[in-house]
């Protein structure tokens, strides 16, 4: 139960990290649908379903945490962000699947913690798809 209240902080701090870092890049830095949004669209892939499903709620439970902070002390450059969260599968098809529809809709930032940690190779297979 530790572990994974520490995994929904750290991820958590990850979600305030890529806040930060949109700041400061001055934006979304990209061209897609979200590029002149009103509010940054932030987005969450973890095991929301299955096996791993608890440690998935915890992280999305955390990451709302941090936007809601996010969110009261001003936003990202003055926009509020929203959080956004799609089940991994406990597959690395799926979890590019959603890393693909992320960047087609215009999310600004994802974050992958369990994805990275336990389907190694599903970035590389986004970018090939």
């Amino acid at each position: 139960m530790r572990k994974r209240s520490f995994e929904a902080v750290a991820l958590a701090a990850g979600l305030s990290a890529a806040a930060v870092a949109l700041a400061a890049c001055g934006g979304s830095g990209g061209s897609g649908a979200g590029a002149e949004a009103k509010t940054i669209r932030l987005g969450l892939i973890g095991p929301i379903s299955g096996a791993q499903s608890q440690i998935g709620t915890n992280q999305v439970a955390g990451a709302q945490v941090a936007v809601d902070q996010i969110n009261a002390a001003g936003g990202v450059l003055g926009k509020q962000a929203t959080l956004e969260s799609a089940d991994e599968g406990a597959s690395s098809a799926t979890a590019a699947a959603a890393i693909r529809r992320y960047a087609a809709d215009g999310v600004q930032a994802q974050a992958r913690p369990a994805v990275e940690r336990e389907l190694p190779g599903h970035g590389a297979a986004a970018c090939r798809a």
